[in-house]
């Protein structure tokens, strides 16, 4: 196999990895972080079949995936953690697929089904695939929601009171950046002219605002109405799963 191909064949399968890998844990890698990421990768196993055999040796490869592991956003030591873990998971995952692949084409076509290099077609099926995995692993965590962290939300407010069904999102961190306790994500038109509380929140591209308030009582369920301290910002688009989204420090002990 030339060089070439080769290290294309092993960029189409580090793309592959990440794209899950961010899936995994629910944190948006940008394109351009992912393409830099698997051209290390390939440039690393280019490297280890040619001028760099040592780079084969087994504690070379482990340490290789916590640094292509940085190249998923991450805020804490923690989120990192959990980045190195998906990473691993993923490659398992998606190296068994792609192989398998292989091996299905190779009968197909008359070969004997052994495991050699990856073909183009094998590859490029796989790398198609990392397609839907997003959407399947969002599925996966809807129902991880939906099943294990709802709960019901009361918010009062100048005679208006409203229920609503809302789920704990452990990414859900902001805070009210005047008094610093945390906000409650909501989509409730009702409640717009009440909204003119800045409540600045930072996407991977932007820095943005959203606008909300402080309500005059907000009671969460759990095993009783019960209530919490919190601001609530109003988001303009519909929401995921639920009409509220929950950071976990507003749960009631």
């Amino acid at each position: 196999m030339y060089i070439e191909v080769f290290f294309i064949d092993n960029f189409i399968m580090n793309a592959l990895i990440l794209r899950m890998t961010s899936s995994l844990v629910r944190r948006k890698a940008p394109l351009w972080l992912i393409l830099l990421g698997s051209a290390l990768g390939a440039l690393y196993a280019s490297l280890s079949v040619t001028v760099a055999r040592a780079l084969t040796l087994l504690p070379f490869k482990l340490s290789l995936g916590f640094v292509i592991a940085l190249f998923i956003p991450f805020r804490s030591l923690k989120d990192y953690a959990l980045n190195v873990a998906a990473l691993y998971f993923s490659s398992f995952v998606a190296g068994g697929a792609v192989v398998c692949l292989q091996c299905i084409i190779e009968k197909l076509c008359g070969g004997n089904g052994a495991i050699g290099s990856v073909s183009f077609t094998a590859a490029f099926l796989g790398a198609a695939s990392a397609f839907a995995a997003p959407r399947f692993f969002r599925k996966l965590h809807g129902i991880n929601l939906s099943e294990c962290t709802k709960r019901r939300l009361r918010l009062c407010h100048k005679g208006i009171i409203c229920e609503f069904e809302a789920v704990v999102d452990t990414g859900n961190s902001l805070k009210e950046p005047i008094s610093g306790i945390p906000v409650i994500i909501v989509n409730a038109p009702q409640f717009t002219d009440f909204a003119f509380l800045p409540i600045p929140y930072a996407t991977i591209d932007a820095q943005c605002i959203m606008y909300g308030f402080m309500p005059d009582r907000i009671e969460i369920y759990q095993g009783g109405w019960i209530a919490v301290s919190a601001a609530v910002a109003l988001s303009q688009k519909e929401l995921v799963g639920a009409k509220a989204i929950l950071p976990p420090s507003v749960l009631p002990a």
